[in-house]
C-alpha cells in the first residue's frame, strides 16, 4: 500500500502524474489520509483550487474510481506530526507523513522538501 500526498492525488485525478510518480505508483494499492480531504477543502474554499464537482462529490468519486482507501488522521498521527522536525512549514505534509509512519507504508510525493524527513519509519517514493 502507498499513501498519496495531496498533490499526487490531484495529479492522479487529472491524469497528470509526473513520470517518476507514475512509475512509483504501479504497485498499488493506494490510500490517502483523511487530512487530504481537509487540505483540498481549504484550497477549494479559498479559490486556490477548482474542482469539476463539489468537494464532497469529487472526493467520493475519485476515491471510488481509483479504489483508494482513506486512512483516518487521529490523535496518534497528530501527536507524531508535532514531533517531526520542522523541515517543512506545511502542517498538512507533516500530518500526511505521520499517517504513513503510523500505517508503516511509503508516501508518494514529488515534493523534494519531504526528502529531509528520511529517517527510520519514513519512506518517500516518486522523487
Amino acid at each position: 500500500m502507498i499513501l498519496l500526498d495531496t498533490c499526487t492525488l490531484l495529479w492522479l485525478a487529472r491524469n497528470e502524474l509526473p513520470p517518476s510518480l507514475a512509475k512509483a505508483l504501479h504497485q498499488g494499492p493506494w490510500c490517502v489520509s483523511s487530512l487530504t480531504a481537509w487540505e483540498i477543502g481549504i484550497k477549494t474554499s479559498n479559490g486556490k483550487l477548482q474542482l469539476p464537482l463539489p468537494i464532497g462529490d469529487w472526493w467520493t468519486e475519485i476515491l471510488g474510481h481509483f479504489q483508494i482507501r482513506e486512512l483516518d488522521f487521529g490523535s496518534r498521527e497528530a501527536i507524531l506530526a508535532t514531533q517531526l522536525p520542522p523541515h517543512h512549514a506545511d502542517p498538512f505534509d507533516r500530518g500526511i507523513l505521520a499517517t504513513a509512519m503510523v500505517a508503516q507504508i511509503p508516501v508518494a510525493t514529488a515534493d523534494r522538501r519531504l526528502l529531509e524527513y528520511r529517517a527510520p519509519g519514513i519512506e518517500v517514493v516518486g522523487i
